[in-house]
């Protein structure tokens, strides 16, 4: 068995959901909490990862790599890609939570600016 010294990152604790604009609103939070979170993601991306650790199976595939390494061999955890691949795809998900929180801030500010 070849050895590696390898880098393993986790992002543990995404918490997508607490970047929802009604959801930031309940709890007290600041309006910029998702624009910080491109920030964060932008950071890890510049860091070398080669096993990423999901905090769920979903996040690295967990279960996929595990069958397909009972099936071919070696060791499929290793992966440089699928750091960069989850970061993307979080990303993705955080820019459609801005878009959809300026549109809910956008439609409460015209119901209520227009209250007499």
């Amino acid at each position: 068995m070849q050895k590696c010294a390898c880098t393993a990152g986790m992002f543990g604790g995404v918490g997508t959901n607490a970047l929802t604009l009604p959801y930031i609103i309940k709890n007290g939070y600041t309006k910029d909490l998702p624009l910080k979170m491109l920030e964060t993601i932008a950071m890890l991306k510049n860091e070398q990862v080669d096993i990423h650790l999901g905090n769920h199976t979903g996040n690295n595939n967990t279960l996929g790599k595990r069958e397909k390494q009972l099936c071919e061999g070696g060791n499929p955890f290793i992966d440089r890609s699928g750091w960069t691949y989850f970061l993307d795809k979080l990303e993705q998900k955080v820019k459609s939570f801005i878009s959809e929180n300026g549109q809910l801030d956008a439609e409460y500010h015209a119901l209520h600016d227009h209250r007499c």
